[in-house]
């Protein structure tokens, strides 16, 4: 009986001595007039990756508890304010005490993990990047990604056609399978490309419930790897956190083109949390007519919390597409008996490029991880 006790005694100690190494960070979420901030996303990040995400209640206030000491990122997001971010350290049992001003118009501080592989504020980078948070992407209104990174420096975006055409992604100069493409940190690729690489998908990828776009431009790339000579592009997804909610949007536009979006979030109590976005894509009518395009694309992210410490992220990722296309211009057999320098008459000479309801393109891109 005696051991048993003592054993006991011996759990509670033990308890007790690792509630008492445990640190809290808590705060309050205002605006440029003080006013609290509800539902703010509220995210803290270490520095080896792993994250911890809530939002405000009706005050604005927000808290951490029973967090490891260490260094931290908070990074705070609301709707109509600029985020801001920044890098905390916190000791064996500490509450400390960290409150937000969120500003209306301002530069937005945002955390990145693409030039080291690990969290940083992109003031600390050194490194050429291009952060598309997904406010930014938005207000872009653009149906694919490839169009959503136009205008970045040093990325230029060739579509050969209607909406789905073949696209290529080329970053500060080099051959558009120089470009690697990540999701959440994992590589993307086409199995069946000879390069490996995901220039066959960029048509393809759509925004879908996305946090961020990470854009690393020049020799920071290279610790990806032969294949990112060019640069490399971070697909970040949205955290699945916070309270409940659900967004449906509906787009129309010229080409007879209309998009379906279906977006959700939040928690699944204290342990979990899920987010997902889908999305429809159809053109009726391409540049001449006839290139018509659909494209159904889905995204996933489910978060679960096992231990104060730990976090299992599952994340998913899909596209399935299907594209027509026109027959390429080929020259016809009088265009070789017509002299040294015939000319160049369609029908006669040369055939032009035509509709042909037997070509078309389909593509299936399937991604999942568990970290």
């Amino acid at each position: 009986m005696k051991k048993y006790l003592l054993l006991l005694c011996l759990c509670l100690s033990a308890t007790g001595t690792v509630a008492q190494t445990r640190a809290e960070i808590h705060g309050r979420v205002t605006d440029q007039r003080n006013a609290s901030i509800a539902g703010a996303e509220v995210r803290l990040t270490t520095r080896v990756g792993t994250n911890s995400t809530t939002s405000t209640d009706a005050n604005g206030d927000f808290v951490f508890s029973n967090i490891a000491p260490g260094d931290y990122i908070l990074e705070v997001k609301a709707p109509g304010f600029a985020s801001q971010a920044a890098a905390i350290s916190v000791t064996r049992g500490q509450s400390l005490t960290q409150n937000v001003r969120l500003p209306i118009e301002a530069v937005n501080e945002i955390v990145v993990v693409t030039p080291n592989g690990t969290p940083q504020q992109i003031d600390e980078t050194s490194k050429a990047i291009t952060v598309l948070d997904a406010q930014t992407i938005e207000t872009k209104r653009e149906t694919g990604l490839s169009e959503s990174l136009r205008g970045i420096p040093g990325v230029r975006v060739q579509q050969q056609g209607s909406p789905g055409a073949l696209t290529s992604v080329r970053l500060r100069g080099q051959r558009p399978f120089d470009t690697a493409v990540l999701l959440d940190g994992l590589r993307v690729r086409d199995a069946s490309d000879i390069n490996g690489s995901a220039v066959p998908f960029f048509s393809d990828l759509v925004p879908s419930d996305l946090d961020r776009v990470e854009v690393l431009r020049g020799s920071g790339s290279s610790i990806y790897g032969t294949n990112a000579i060019g640069g490399v592009i971070n697909l970040v997804p949205a955290a699945a956190a916070g309270d409940r909610n659900f967004e449906f949007g509906f787009d129309g536009g010229s080409l007879a083109l209309f998009r379906e979006r279906l977006r959700g979030s939040g928690s699944l109590g204290k342990r979990a949390g899920f987010s997902f976005g889908l999305s429809r894509i159809d053109v009726r009518r391409g540049v001449d007519g006839h290139d018509e395009y659909g494209n159904t694309a889905g995204s996933g992210r489910l978060q679960i919390y096992p231990t104060r410490s730990s976090i299992l992220a599952l994340n998913f990722y899909g596209t399935t597409s299907n594209a027509r296309i026109n027959d390429s211009p080929f020259a016809l057999p009088a265009a070789f008996t017509s002299g040294q320098y015939p000319k160049a008459v369609e029908g006669t000479t040369f055939h032009s490029n035509i509709n042909n309801p037997d070509e078309g393109r389909r593509n299936r891109l399937l991604i999942g991880s568990i970290r």
